[in-house]
Parts: C-alpha cells; sequence; structure tokens
C-alpha cells in the first residue's frame, strides 16, 4: 500500500489509505447505482446493460488504456501514475467491481426468489468461498500496488509476479471474482441474478485475451515467458508446463521463467 501511496504523491499513513479504500467504494457504488437508474428509466434490461458495459470495459482494456499508457511513455510527468489513476485506473477498476457486484444487487433488491432453497444453497456456497478464497491468495501474493497498476508506471525489479498462485495461474483475481459473483447470484436465488452472474463466467476468456496482450505490451519479455509456461485461469499440470517451456525455448521464442529450475527439470 505504502507503494501506491508513493505514486499518487499522498502521504504514507492509515488515513489516507482509508480514504483511497473509500473512494474505490464510493465510486464503485456510484457506478452500480446509476446502472440500475439506467436500466429502469430507459427500460433496457440488466442482461442487455451488463453486456453493453462488459463490452465497454473490454475495449478500455484491449484498446484504450494500452493506448494512454503509451502516450504517458512519450509524455513524462513526475508522477504519471497519479495522472493515469484520476483519469482511468480508478473509473476502470470501479466499473469491473461494480461489474461483479450487479448480480446478487440485483437479486437482492428484486427480492424474488425463484429457486428451491436447498438447491442454491448447496452450490452458492463452496462457489462463493472458493472464489473469495482465489481472490484473497491472488491479492495476499501480487499486493495491493500491482492490483491497481503501479508498476506499469513506476519501474520494479520484479515487473511480473510469478510467486503463490501465480505460479499455476496467471489471472486468479478475475477468477475469483466472478466465481465469487456467480456464487453469490445463486444464493440470491433469482434467475436475472443468475444470468447476470453467468455473462460474468463467460467474460472470463475474453478478459484473459486482452490482458494477456495487454501485460505482454506493457511488461515485456518476462510476462510472454510466464504466459507460455503458467495457465490463464485453468492450471497446467507440471509435465504439460514443463513441455510448454521446452518447445517455447527450443524454438528460441522465450527464455525459462527460471533458468535454474528449467534445466533441472528437462
Amino acid at each position: 500500500m505504502a507503494d501506491l501511496l508513493m505514486a499518487l504523491n499522498w502521504r504514507v499513513g492509515a488515513g489516507r489509505t482509508a480514504f483511497l479504500i473509500a473512494v474505490i467504494a464510493l465510486t464503485t457504488v456510484a457506478i452500480l447505482a446509476i446502472g440500475e437508474f439506467i436500466s429502469r428509466v430507459s427500460g433496457v434490461s440488466l442482461i442487455a446493460l451488463q453486456i453493453a458495459v462488459w463490452a465497454l470495459w473490454l475495449i478500455w482494456l484491449g484498446v484504450i488504456f494500452p493506448r494512454n499508457r503509451a502516450r504517458d511513455g512519450d509524455n513524462q510527468c513526475r508522477y504519471p501514475y497519479r495522472r493515469a489513476f484520476g483519469r482511468e485506473i480508478l473509473p476502470g477498476v470501479a466499473v469491473a467491481f461494480s461489474q461483479l457486484l450487479r448480480p446478487v444487487f440485483s437479486g437482492v433488491t428484486a427480492g424474488v426468489s425463484e429457486f428451491p432453497a436447498a438447491a442454491y444453497a448447496v452450490m452458492a456456497l463452496p462457489l462463493f468461498c472458493a472464489g473469495v478464497a482465489i481472490v484473497y491468495s491472488g491479492a495476499l501474493a501480487l499486493g495491493v500496488a500491482r492490483t491497481l497498476f503501479v508498476y506499469e508506471y513506476v519501474p520494479t525489479v520484479e515487473p511480473v509476479m510469478t510467486s503463490g498462485i501465480f505460479r499455476i495461474l496467471r489471472h486468479p483475481l478475475f477468477l475469483g471474482g466472478s466465481m465469487a459473483s456467480f456464487g453469490l447470484a445463486i444464493g440470491t436465488g433469482n434467475l436475472t441474478a443468475l444470468e447476470l452472474g453467468m455473462i460474468n463466467i463467460c467474460i472470463i476468456p475474453i478478459y484473459v485475451q486482452l490482458e494477456d496482450r495487454r501485460c505482454c505490451a506493457a511488461l515485456g519479455r518476462p510476462y510472454v515467458d510466464y504466459r507460455a509456461v503458467v495457465g490463464g485461469v485453468i492450471p497446467r499440470r507440471r509435465s504439460a508446463m514443463i513441455r510448454s517451456a521446452s518447445a517455447h525455448h527450443d524454438s528460441g521464442s522465450i527464455r525459462p521463467t527460471n533458468p535454474r529450475d528449467f534445466a533441472t527439470t528437462r
């Protein structure tokens, strides 16, 4: 958290940390409420709204954000991350959070349960707990600064995280968030909430492709090497990881993520 606050040129302390968390939370709630308002006033279904917002967010992630980051690199300023945070990182992160929260928000506010209690209770809790555990493991390994893109603007000795859960998954945060979102949607017992949760699950493979492309451009060769070995949202068996690393290395397309381990496992 200290690295994040310093990148923002804020004083490091508990007060500033609480303020930042409050800003992100309030922005998320505001975006969620605006979406609900637009749906009710315009008559657009929540399903159509969810798909449209994800489409716009993915365009931001895959096109607009990388383009703006490249422009920031050409137009240096003292605090580049602070400039990017206010311009697009805060709204981008808040939109993603609001999309993951929309299914349970919709289901709770609808107040209509359309599934047998036993059916959704058995499915909802394990899925939610698994999702939260994956998110927690990813956030613990990644840290707040990396989660909020700090090291894409501020140099670091390790631009790519390969420890903890990132040894087996490249994108645990989005995977876990989508799983938890779907679990909560099932828990409401509402059909619309379930459909919204399913949309979040279906977004995962599109997200993986766009985020991998963005990370390759932003982080360079270390991420290319990492992607060649580690699975996106499905863990690879160690034998498959070794074969993948060997094939890419023999073709000259990557260097091993960990040369010492690679040498001993060939």
